[in-house]
């Protein structure tokens, strides 16, 4: 499945929540998301479909992330259509999706749940359902372990549709099964059960019903005991038509959301009624405008607040969809938010509240060129509470003990000056994730000059001004060139409970500024950049600076190169036998950030700590066998253990659930080859930072020698290249270092960071690191094109943006 990060625009008529981040998944057919949980451990569960093929679909179960990063997803199904709609945890870390299949089970539909593990491994599978059409809509869990159902059985009675509710027990075996509903004909379904909660005195139902009520289609509410018992039902409508599609608790009753075509100001208005626990009407109130606004969800915020979210075709942009909006105790509208899209079919099916007092929410988008896509939404929570979530979804991996750990092994590892490292690694880490949120520096502004005093002022939101000297002979150029400005390796930091910029490097005409917070000990607390380096006659240039630009002259020659593709793999969090590191995860987000900022990279995969098994290294290593094209580029980049099995004379990788010294767990070096080898790029270039990497090297094989010419550039360009570079040979290799980063980490990112060629190939990026790690470290760094992979004697190339 590819992903995408969209640019959706959010608007809004007046007060807003911000948007912390939204993202979307899905292929070139129709993906959609139907429900989401909140892991209180961090990160989130999402629901739905995905057609993988026009003609059939299958369930599809995604994990995400704090940040919105996929760590995992599965797919359920057969040869035909199966889609989940609902999902709902257990009391033992584990989850039950449920939806219909046409795959499996007695029917051409029937009723289906799928009970994983919190790895999305199947426990178990389950269909319920006759010779018709039987579909399950939601699901929730009982007191008593066992999990309830609704959704409609077109099977029983008439045949025509009736609210269908199944009582299973933990194992998925039914424990009993009921159909209410009339007898009111007309093929779609006549009475349909879409939403369920359950507590301990029974269950309420949020369906509609075309046997019941004054209208076309109502509202039908059911209040059930724990045996399935109709203790009373309440329809609700109009002469047109209403459905409800989601019911919450409220401190003295029931809040139902779902839509309205007898009232409001448009064709459908969004429709919200507050019931007491006897299904008597409290108060109902509609939302929208002049034209179709629906309303799937419902989810409590702050005490007496609540969020609601759908569609409407009335607010934001022509092609709008996407709606979600705050109510408050008085059930007037406090915020809303809709998202710019490509289609009026767009739509928000759920959303429920994070630990961090923020919000998610997901659903479908429709997108150019693609039937739709699977679109989830996260906005911004309490700051503190954000980082202490993002600590606590970083932590409680490592806090397991491992199944082949042994009890002292695992003591030791989270002993108490173990686990202050590993909080305040993370914690830094989730500073910096939150810090580039906050204070954007894509955002930067420069101010009007001060000619008196020679400098500039530097601006970036939600952080005071920062001073930079400017001679008044270089200001006018210095701000015609500003809008090429770069800042690079930004360190966030907490004061209290607010984010600061800490360092920051600002690069522009070939002069670098470097801006450090001052200590609290220093006299003056003015925030000013420090002119720390400066290219010898830059010659700085009107625009980007370079002077044939638009004449076709510069680029008359130049390299046009495939796609640039990076897989980056760092484990910090071993466990076992196996020690934790300390720099490996920093070192590969550092990589990754530079490659996205600096180099003309695109398309990134990235594993890191317990994402990094080794079945999803060697999956993402068969992707790029899979998707990568001839022209292409690929980079890799290793950060972790290495092995050597003297007695077989070979070396490995470690992936992060290798907790024991037996090499079947290992990725061997061999096997790394036979997939360099396999991967259709014209250049491939490895690096690993690891002990023993060096034996990835096999035999001599030869390259161009390097010439600074174009003509160089070109000819390597064109022949096939398979190369590593290694942080050692057959010797162990050092993780500490400087600044956080391994010796190798720490200077391979400098040469990166401080090439200001347009082109480097991977020998001079090898040449200009070599000696300062052998000079700072025990290590000898190698550099060699793999053996057996099809390599020409080109060189990989790292392009500047």
């Amino acid at each position: 499945m590819l992903f995408s990060l969209l640019s959706w625009a959010n608007l809004s008529a007046q007060g807003t929540k911000k948007v912390e981040w939204t993202k979307t998944f899905g292929g070139s057919e129709w993906d959609v998301g139907k429900a989401i949980l909140v892991l209180k451990e961090g990160g989130f569960l999402i629901a739905g479909y995905t057609y993988s093929e026009s003609t059939k679909s299958d369930g599809w179960i995604i994990k995400l992330d704090v940040t919105g990063k996929k760590v995992w997803e599965k797919k359920f199904g057969g040869s035909k259509t199966d889609c989940f709609y609902g999902i709902t945890p257990d009391n033992n870390g584990s989850f039950v999706a449920v939806g219909y299949t046409e795959s499996k089970g007695a029917g051409n539909m029937d009723a289906w749940a799928v009970k994983i593990n919190a790895f999305g491994e199947k426990e178990w599978e389950k269909t319920y359902g006759e010779y018709g059409e039987e579909k399950a809509y939601a699901i929730d869990h009982t007191t008593d372990g066992g999990y309830v159902i609704t959704g409609y059985n077109k099977t029983k009675g008439n045949r025509n549709g009736l609210v269908w509710i199944l009582k299973l027990d933990g194992q998925g075996t039914l424990e009993w099964e009921k159909a209410y509903g009339g007898e009111r004909g007309g093929g779609i379904p006549t009475d349909v059960g879409n939403a369920i909660i359950s507590n301990a005195s029974g269950y309420m139902v949020a369906a509609h019903t075309r046997s019941f009520g004054a209208g076309d289609e109502d509202i039908w509410i059911l209040k059930l005991d724990l045996k399935g018992d109709t203790l009373w039902t309440k329809t609700f409508g109009g002469t047109k038509e209403e459905k409800a599609f989601d019911i919450a608790k409220t401190t003295n009753g029931y809040l139902i959301a779902g839509y309205t075509e007898s009232k409001g100001a448009g064709s459908e208005d969004i429709w919200l009624l507050c019931i007491d626990e006897d299904g008597r009407l409290l108060w109902d109130k509609t939302y929208g405008g002049h034209s179709n606004e629906q309303s799937y969800a419902i989810s409590p915020l702050d005490e007496g607040e609540y969020s609601l979210a759908g569609f409407s075709h009335s607010k934001g942009p022509e092609h709008s969809g996407l709606w979600i909006f705050g109510i408050d105790k008085d059930h007037n509208m406090q915020w809303e938010t809709t998202f710019e899209g490509y289609s009026g079919n767009d739509k928000i099916y759920c959303i429920a509240p994070t630990p961090d007092g923020g919000l998610a929410a997901v659903g479908e988008a429709w997108t150019e060129g693609v039937k739709s896509e699977l679109w989830v939404c996260k906005f911004e929570g309490k700051l503190m509470q954000s980082i202490n979530w993002y600590v606590k979804e970083k932590i409680t991996p490592w806090m397991q003990q491992g199944e082949f750990e042994k009890t002292t092994d695992y003591q030791k590892r989270i002993s108490g000056i173990n686990m202050k490292k590993v909080k305040d690694k993370y914690l830094k880490e989730a500073t910096n994730y939150y810090g580039s949120k906050t204070i954007n520096l894509k955002e930067a502004s420069l101010s009007r000059y001060d000619a008196n005093n020679e400098t500039f002022g530097v601006s970036f939101p939600n952080f005071d001004k920062i001073n930079i000297a400017v001679s008044i002979n270089d200001a006018q150029i210095f701000k015609q060139n500003w809008e090429y400005v770069t800042f690079e390796n930004p360190i966030f930091a907490l004061k209290g409970d607010k984010l600061v910029l800490e360092k920051v490097v600002l690069k522009i005409n070939g002069m670098t500024y470097d801006f450090n917070q001052p200590k609290p000990t220093d006299k003056s607390q003015e925030l000013k950049f420090i002119l720390s380096s400066k290219q010898a006659d830059p010659g700085m240039m009107r625009g980007s600076g370079d002077p044939l630009k638009g004449l076709n002259i510069a680029k008359a020659e130049h390299i046009t190169p495939g796609k640039y593709y990076a897989l980056i793999i760092g484990i910090d969090d071993y466990k076992g036998q196996w020690n934790p590191l300390n720099n490996a995860v920093n070192d590969a987000r550092a990589i990754e950030n530079l490659l996205k900022n600096k180099y003309q990279f695109t398309h990134f995969r990235t594993l890191f700590n317990e994402e990094a098994t080794r079945e999803n290294i060697i999956n993402q290593f068969l992707w790029l066998v899979e998707n990568v094209k001839e022209n292409d580029n690929v980079f890799i980049y290793y950060s972790g253990h290495g092995e050597f099995e003297k007695k077989l004379n070979k070396g490995y990788w470690v992936p992060v659930d290798a907790q024991t010294n037996s090499i079947s767990i290992y990725l061997s070096n061999s096997d790394i080859q036979t997939f360099l080898a396999s991967i259709k790029s014209k250049h491939t270039l490895m690096v690993s930072d690891a002990c023993f990497s060096g034996d990835i090297f096999r035999g001599k094989t030869i390259s161009l020698p390097f010439e600074n010419s174009e003509k160089y550039y070109k000819s390597i360009y064109q022949l096939k290249s398979c190369q590593a570079i290694s942080s050692g040979g057959i010797e162990p290799v050092m993780d500490g270092g400087k600044d956080g980063h391994s010796v190798f980490a720490y200077y391979f990112i400098k040469a990166l960071n401080e090439n200001h060629d347009n082109y480097l190939d991977a020998s001079r990026l090898f040449e200009r690191i070599k000696i300062p790690i052998v000079n700072n470290s025990d290590q000898s760094p190698k550099f060699q094109p793999v053996k057996n992979t099809g390599d020409e004697g080109g060189q990989f190339i790292f392009i500047r943006k």
